[in-house]
């Protein structure tokens, strides 16, 4: 049981584990489909990860979440950039940078996964 003011240890792998959270709403304020080359670099240029989920390089900003957004389980993203890449591989060669950029494969993260889902939709319409 914890109290106030009680430490958790953050290598206790029970305590780790938790519930996977899963959101019922992700809202996206802009996206943009790309290349693949210019989702890593542009990625890497300020410093955020690009994420890998069914098919689908993505980065993005996620908007502090306010109190109602996690009471309803929302994610917001103000920006979204994306590239269709088939295959996960750890890190992806871009020639005209001359170097390797990697990528996180987050096919295990429920938000990660329905945000790749959901762009895949909206390519379709």
């Amino acid at each position: 049981m914890f109290g106030r003011g009680k430490k958790v240890k953050t290598n206790d792998a029970k305590i780790c584990m938790g519930v996977p959270y899963e959101p019922r709403e992700i809202v996206v304020e802009a996206m943009k489909k790309c290349e693949l080359n210019h989702v890593l670099i542009c990625a890497s240029s300020f410093g955020k990860h690009v994420f890998w989920a069914d098919g689908i390089a993505m980065c993005h900003v996620i908007v502090k979440s306010s109190l109602g957004d996690r009471l309803s389980r929302r994610i917001r993203y103000s920006e979204v950039c994306w590239a269709d890449m088939p295959q996960f591989s750890p890190l992806v060669e871009v020639s005209t940078a001359q170097q390797s950029f990697p990528v996180c494969n987050a096919s295990n993260i429920p938000s990660v996964r329905k945000l790749a889902l959901w762009l895949k939709e909206q390519e379709l319409r």
